[in-house]
């Protein structure tokens, strides 16, 4: 195991993160009838000064067609296809809407939360 490329501290908040980690909203062969609407509860962290194209966002949605979808990419990544990309502009909020922090080494930044809602129609 490369640990060192997956497991790594965040220099802004702290943090230890895990590359690569993934939720799933939807689980294979749930009944949703005509609709079914997921909403993402998401954020980014941005070191000042925040330009206008730092505030927009690209999320891909990914699909996994096996039974028991991976909790990591890297696990088994061939199992895992990119359905599209959700791109988010928050440009035109106000910074002092954001949450505004600074690190433990001083650096300042703002957290920017944001939520997605994806609705799925079943035209069939």
């Amino acid at each position: 195991m490369m640990r060192s490329k997956r497991v790594y501290k965040c220099e802004l908040n702290g943090k230890y993160w895990v590359d690569d980690s993934l939720t799933w909203s939807l689980e294979k062969d749930m009944v949703i009838g005509n609709t079914a609407t997921t909403t993402f509860s998401l954020y980014q962290e941005l070191r000042e000064p925040i330009s206008t194209r730092d505030l927009i966002f690209d999320d891909k949605i990914l699909i996994c067609r096996e039974n028991k979808a991976p909790d990591f990419i890297w696990r088994d990544d061939s199992l895992i296809k990119r359905l599209c990309t959700l791109s988010t502009d928050v440009s035109y909020i106000s910074h002092e809407r954001f949450e505004r922090k600074i690190s433990p080494r001083g650096v300042h930044y703002y957290i920017v939360s944001y939520k997605v809602r994806m609705t799925l129609l079943n035209e069939s």
